[in-house]
């Protein structure tokens, strides 16, 4: 995290009473310069804050900072099971793109992953 903060890529926390409840970032999805407008989104909200806005107020400051530092590309990735998040990532713009099938495994069983993107240059 501190390598990130220090390239100045965006980077947010919430929190409540002085306590960290979630996070997103936009990093550079890959280094070569092909894809250097390119970035990769990641999210992370503690369970009992889901369903209070914080996803949603994390996600419209940090696609803020994306567009600042130059991306004009968002991806992101996400597990099939997850609808709720879906629904978030539409309504900031994010489009599905495709399926990545098998593409993670957690207590010995495999789940799809969503892939999803955003164009900011029309935004």
């Amino acid at each position: 995290m501190l390598n990130s903060i220090g390239k100045r890529y965006p980077h947010f926390v919430a929190l409540d009473d002085n306590q960290v409840v979630g996070w997103c970032d936009v990093l550079p999805a890959d280094l070569r310069a092909l894809r250097a407008h390119t970035g990769m989104l990641g999210i992370g909200v503690l369970a009992k804050q889901r369903g209070r806005g914080v996803g949603g107020a994390l996600l419209r400051e940090t696609l803020k900072g994306a567009r600042a530092f130059g991306f004009t590309r968002v991806e992101l990735a996400y597990r099939a099971g997850n609808a709720g998040v879906a629904r978030l990532y539409e309504r900031f713009g994010f489009v599905r793109e495709g399926m990545q099938r098998n593409a993670v495994r957690l207590d010995g069983k495999y789940e799809d992953v969503v892939c999803m993107a955003l164009l900011m240059e029309d935004r």
